[in-house]
C-alpha cells in the first residue's frame, strides 16, 4: 500500500492468498510487474485465485523485470 500511495513502481512476488489477485491487478493497472505469471485461462484464475503457490522464477526473471521497471518512462512518470 505504501508503494501505491507514494506512486512507486512495484515488483510483485506473491506468496499466497490475495497477493496473487493483487499482483494481477497491479500489472493490469500498469502500476508495476509481477514475477507470477497467471494461467492463460481467466476462468481458472477466477475459480482458484489462491492456489498458485507453486510458481517459479529465476534470477534472470527478476533482473529483467527490475530493469524494465527502472528504464520504462511510463513508470517514471
Amino acid at each position: 500500500l505504501e508503494g501505491l500511495y507514494h506512486r512507486k513502481p512495484i515488483l510483485c512476488m506473491p506468496f499466497g492468498m490475495d497477493q496473487f489477485v493483487n499482483a494481477i491487478r497491479i500489472e493490469n493497472l500498469g502500476l508495476g510487474l509481477s514475477l507470477f505469471v497467471r494461467p492463460l485461462s481467466r476462468l481458472q484464475t477466477l475459480m482458484y485465485p489462491y492456489t498458485f503457490t507453486n510458481y517459479t522464477f529465476s534470477a534472470q526473471d527478476v533482473e529483467e523485470k527490475l530493469s524494465s521497471l527502472w528504464t520504462k518512462t511510463s513508470y517514471a512518470e
